[in-house]
């Protein structure tokens, strides 16, 4: 959902938007030409902070639209002057509103444009040889780098953390927060978390690192009797003192970086974690490989296993935060779970009394929650907007697409 009010939607023919009475597709099927290349097969939209849409597709192409010409613009010239592969793996949004962007030679770019000049994109990293798979580009460590204006982490798992340098640091030499933690011990990175105002990182020897992109300061602390390497890393959202870690085989800390105490949390666990994140109330969530969902509540020790459906990858992990309402969560295999906290009750949504009644199994594919509380859907079937209160589904099926 835009900046604007409008939703849009990727396709495999083509960027569609809604206004909440029409779709309107933009492919040049209809003898209009927006552009002389409009993207198909369209997997990532991103708003920039000037209300341009960035356009990721399945063959590795990024785009640039301009909702006020309608215009597409295809990132190549930009992108060649800093990497040799134009291919694209990922665009993602910054915190300040421009946009990150992976290429196949694992460059990363940041890039922004705005009505008056054209697109702008600048080398953040150039990862070298050595920390890439020759098979498949992949990284074999995660990397954690700065440049004159940025500190970036760039993880195993994909995950990419942007965080602007303040101005007095931007002037200090380049490296300054790297030589503050130590060139030294770069590749024993394990985790990182993206807090607001700072960015957390773990290591292999039961160490974190709060870095602070403002300052460059960093604070180091030192888990009391843990030498194991630390696989995820939790902040809690209410204080930057309480932090949790995951250490592996049930191992959840629960440590106090302000009087340096330690406490251990005993989990249930069947499995190798494969996806974790902490909500906005400080609930600790874990997929068991990708069998069962963990919820825990550090507080009141409270922990509950909700298993999950099987089946070939089709998603991403998605979770969305809605508050005191609970969590939407689409499962890689497809499925639709909502998370009720009052009950601590997970429901999948094609179960639910008031969802159509279809003749085909809906598979869905991705979710967005706008700030009207409407829940969209992208599934086989077509678009689903849901009231969640009430529990009141619209379906815009596929012929609705077709017929636009």
């Amino acid at each position: 959902k835009d900046s604007d009010g409008f939703m849009w939607f990727g396709t495999l023919y083509g960027l569609c938007s809604f206004d909440g009475v029409n779709v309107k597709v933009y492919n040049n099927h209809d003898g209009f030409f927006y552009s002389e290349n409009p993207p198909r097969k369209i997997q990532t939209i991103a708003e920039d902070k000037n209300g341009f849409l960035w356009i990721k597709t399945a063959d590795g192409k990024a785009y640039v639209f301009d909702r006020k010409k309608e215009r597409f613009h295809l990132l190549c010239d930009e992108v060649e002057k800093h990497a040799e592969s134009t291919k694209v793996i990922k665009i993602q949004k910054t915190p300040d509103g421009e946009i990150v962007i992976l290429t196949g030679d694992r460059k990363l770019l940041l890039a922004c444009t705005t009505d008056e000049k054209p697109t702008e994109v600048q080398l953040l990293h150039n990862l070298t040889p050595s920390s890439m798979n020759e098979k498949d580009v992949f990284l074999t460590h995660n990397v954690l780098d700065e440049t004159n204006e940025f500190i970036n982490w760039m993880g195993t798992d994909c995950r990419r953390y942007s965080y602007r340098k303040g101005k007095d640091l931007a002037k200090k030499q380049t490296n300054a927060i790297l030589v503050e933690i130590g060139m030294d011990i770069l590749e024993s990175f394990t985790c990182a978390f993206n807090g607001e105002n700072h960015l957390w990182v773990g290591d292999n020897a039961g160490k974190i690192y709060c870095i602070d992109p403002q300052t460059g300061i960093v604070d180091k602390y030192k888990l009391p009797g843990i030498d194991k390497a630390i696989q995820n890393l939790f902040v809690s959202s209410s204080n930057n003192e309480t932090v949790y870690v995951y250490t592996g085989q049930g191992g959840m800390y629960e440590y106090n970086v302000k009087s340096d105490q330690l406490q251990r949390h005993s989990l249930n666990l069947n499995g190798t974690i494969s996806y974790a994140f902490i909500d906005k109330y400080d609930k600790i969530w874990l997929s068991e490989s990708e069998n069962a969902l963990l919820y825990y509540d550090p507080k009141n020790k409270i922990e509950k296993h909700f298993p999950i459906s099987q089946g070939a990858c089709v998603a991403d992990m998605q979770i969305q935060d809605a508050g005191e309402q609970g969590l939407f969560i689409l499962t890689p295999a497809g499925e639709m779970l909502i998370f009720e906290r009052e009950s601590l009750s997970m429901t999948r949504l094609t179960q639910t009394a008031s969802f159509p009644a279809i003749p085909q199994t809906s598979l869905f594919f991705n979710q967005e929650f706008d700030e009207e509380e409407m829940l969209w859907l992208s599934s086989s079937s077509g678009i689903y907007c849901v009231n969640f209160l009430p529990k009141q589904f619209r379906l815009f099926g596929l012929q609705t697409f077709k017929r636009a």
